[in-house]
C-alpha cells in the first residue's frame, strides 16, 4: 500500500511496480482506486456491492473497529456472510489485536488505555482473551457448520465446509462426544458417554457433510459435543448442542420431597404464602413478588417479574388455593398477558408468563430485583462461558460453566475474563452464589431463554458501544440488545444488529411464553 489511510503520495503510485519483484497492485487504503475497494468501515447496507464500485475488488483494510466489548466479533458473521459470498471480495480486516495499553510507573503501574483511544483489541494488554476473540475463531474458522437443531429427527448428518485454501479435511480429525453434564450441586467433570474420531474426505474449497453415528439411547444424552484439530492436533474449533429441550432435561432434576403444611393468608396490601420453611409474600395490587424468606433469613430476590420491553398495568390479582394445597397468584394484564405463580408445599415455586412484548425493542421478558453485594459468584447450564450480545453469538459452547462474581470492565479494568454481568444463551439452570447462603436456583421449562446477570459497567467514553440494559438486576428473556463498534451504531450493522419486531396486529392471538421453577432451598 502506498501509505497508511489518508496519507497517498500519488507521484509514487508507479514507481511501485519498477522495484516489486511480485508486481502487486498498488492500493490506497481507506479509498476507491484503481481496482480495488478499500473503504473503511462502511454500512453493512453498502455489502450490497450494488453501487459505483461494483466490478472492482472489494477489500476493506478495517472493516469494524473495536472499542471494550464492541465490534470485532459484534456484528462480524453478518459483515463475513456476505464478504465471503460476494466474488470479488478479498476479504476484510479488523482493528485491532490488542489493548494497546501503558503500564503507567507514575501512577502505581496501572495499566492506562487514554480513554477510549486505544482499548480497541480482542485481547487485553497483556494477551487477556475476550469474548470476542473467541467469536472470530469460530466465525473466521477454516471449517463451517451449517447452523443446526439436535431433535428427536436427527440423522447424525452435519453441512459442513471446507475453507481451507489447500488442506484436504482428511488431514484433520473430528472428536465426537455424546454427554451427559453435573446437575446443580454436584461439582464433577462432563461425563462422556460415547466418543468416536471421523475424518472426512473434503477437498479445499467444497461443500458436504460430517456423518457421526448414533449410539443406542443417544436422546438420553445432555449434549453433543464435536472438535475439529487439525494435523498437528492443534484445535480449530469445537461446536456443542444441547440434545434435549430445556423441559425434558431439568425436570428431573428438581427436589421432589414431601410436602409440607401450606398456608394463604390475605392481608390489606399483600397475599402471604407459608410452605414449610418458606415464606412468599405477592403485592395485591400488581402481583409481584416482594419478599422471600427461608426460616429467618431473607432472600433478596424480589419486585418481579417486571415487563421489560414495555410497562404494562396490572387490571386484576387473584389468589387461590386448589384442594390438593397448591397455592396460585394470578395476575391479569392489559391485552389478556398474565404472570402466574403456583406455590408448592415443599416450598418449590413455578412462575409461568405469557405476554405480548413492544414492537421494535431492543429486548423482550421479565426482571427481578436482587443486589449487587449480595452475589458472589454463579453455575450454570447452558453457553458460556462467556457472555453474548444478539449481534455475537458465536464463540461460546453449551456446558455446565462456573464462574465467580468480578467487576471487570472489557478493555477498561480489571481484565479477569469472562466477565461475569452480562447476557448468558441458551439457559437450563442456574444457581445463584449469594452471600451467607443467601443465593437460589432456577430451573428453565422454555427454549431460547437468555439470563441477564447483573448489569456490567460501561465507560463514560463508551459512545455507541453503551448498551441500555433493561431495569432490574437478574432477567429472563426472549431477546437481548445488540452493541455497536467504536464508530457505528449497532443497529447499522446487519440484521442480527437490528432490533426484535412483533406486530401484534399481524400475528393474531400470539404470544411469548416462559416457564421457570425457582428453588429457594439452602445451596
Amino acid at each position: 500500500d502506498n501509505g497508511n489511510e489518508g496519507g497517498w503520495n500519488y507521484a509514487l503510485d508507479d514507481e511501485f511496480a519498477k522495484l516489486d519483484i511480485q508486481k502487486r497492485k498498488v492500493i490506497h487504503p481507506w479509498q476507491d482506486f484503481r481496482e480495488t475497494n478499500t473503504l473503511h468501515y462502511i454500512d453493512y447496507d453498502y455489502l450490497s456491492l450494488d453501487g459505483y464500485s461494483k466490478r472492482k475488488i472489494f477489500f476493506p483494510t478495517e472493516v469494524l473497529h473495536g472499542l471494550y466489548d464492541g465490534g470485532h466479533g459484534a456484528g462480524l458473521e453478518d459483515f463475513w456472510f456476505r464478504i465471503w459470498n460476494h466474488p470479488l471480495a478479498a476479504g476484510a480486516f479488523l482493528w485491532v489485536f490488542a489493548d494497546e495499553a501503558v503500564a503507567r510507573t507514575d501512577m502505581n503501574n496501572v495499566l492506562d488505555t487514554d480513554g477510549n483511544h486505544a482499548p480497541d483489541g480482542i485481547v487485553g494488554p497483556y494477551l487477556e482473551k475476550e469474548g470476542s476473540f473467541y467469536t472470530i475463531k469460530k466465525i473466521w474458522s477454516p471449517i463451517y457448520f451449517e447452523k443446526r437443531y439436535i431433535t428427536t429427527a436427527f440423522n447424525g448428518i452435519f453441512n459442513i465446509e471446507n475453507r481451507y485454501h489447500y488442506t484436504n479435511l482428511s488431514e484433520c480429525t473430528f472428536q465426537v462426544e455424546w454427554l451427559r453434564f453435573p446437575s446443580p450441586g454436584v461439582k464433577s467433570d462432563d461425563e462422556v458417554l460415547f466418543s468416536e474420531e471421523v475424518i472426512v474426505d473434503l477437498s479445499p474449497n467444497q461443500k458436504g457433510q460430517l456423518k457421526i453415528s448414533l449410539p443406542d439411547d443417544w436422546q438420553l444424552s445432555q449434549g453433543l459435543r464435536i472438535i475439529a484439530r487439525d494435523q498437528n492436533g492443534e484445535e480449530i474449533a469445537s461446536w456443542s448442542y444441547p440434545v434435549q429441550s430445556p423441559e425434558k432435561l431439568t425436570m428431573p432434576l428438581i427436589r421432589k420431597e414431601k410436602r409440607s403444611k401450606i398456608n394463604l393468608t390475605e392481608f390489606t396490601e399483600s397475599f402471604q404464602v407459608k410452605a414449610g420453611q418458606f415464606k412468599y409474600v405477592f403485592s395485591k395490587e400488581n402481583g409481584l413478588l416482594t419478599s422471600v424468606s427461608r426460616g429467618e433469613e431473607i432472600i433478596p430476590l424480589k419486585n418481579g417479574p417486571v415487563f421489560v420491553s414495555k410497562e404494562k398495568k396490572a387490571d386484576q390479582v387473584v389468589a387461590l388455593q386448589e384442594d390438593n394445597g397448591l397455592v396460585t397468584i394470578t395476575t391479569i394484564y392489559e391485552n389478556d398477558d398474565t404472570v402466574n405463580w403456583a406455590i408448592q408445599g415443599n416450598g418449590l415455586v413455578t412462575l409461568e408468563v405469557s405476554y405480548e412484548p413492544a414492537n421494535n425493542s431492543p429486548y423482550a421478558g421479565v426482571s427481578f430485583s436482587f443486589p449487587e453485594e449480595n452475589v458472589l459468584g454463579m453455575r450454570w447450564m447452558g453457553e458460556g462461558p462467556f457472555r453474548v450480545w444478539k449481534n455475537r453469538m458465536k464463540g461460546t459452547d453449551f456446558g455446565v460453566w462456573e464462574k465467580d462474581h468480578n467487576k471487570t470492565v472489557t478493555g477498561h479494568s480489571g481484565y479477569t475474563y469472562p466477565e461475569f454481568s452480562g447476557y448468558h444463551a441458551q439457559l437450563y439452570w442456574m444457581e445463584l452464589y449469594g452471600k451467607e447462603d443467601k443465593g437460589f436456583k432456577v430451573y428453565v421449562m422454555s427454549d431460547d431463554i437468555f439470563l441477564r446477570m447483573l448489569t456490567p459497567e460501561q465507560p463514560s467514553d463508551a459512545r455507541t458501544t453503551f448498551v441500555d440494559f433493561p431495569k432490574g438486576d437478574i432477567s429472563f428473556l426472549h431477546g437481548i440488545n445488540p452493541i455497536g463498534t467504536k464508530f457505528k451504531d449497532a443497529r447499522k450493522l446487519g440484521p442480527q444488529s437490528s432490533y426484535y419486531h412483533f406486530n401484534a396486529a399481524k400475528i393474531a392471538h400470539r404470544k411469548l411464553r416462559m416457564k421457570l421453577v425457582f428453588d429457594f432451598d439452602s445451596n
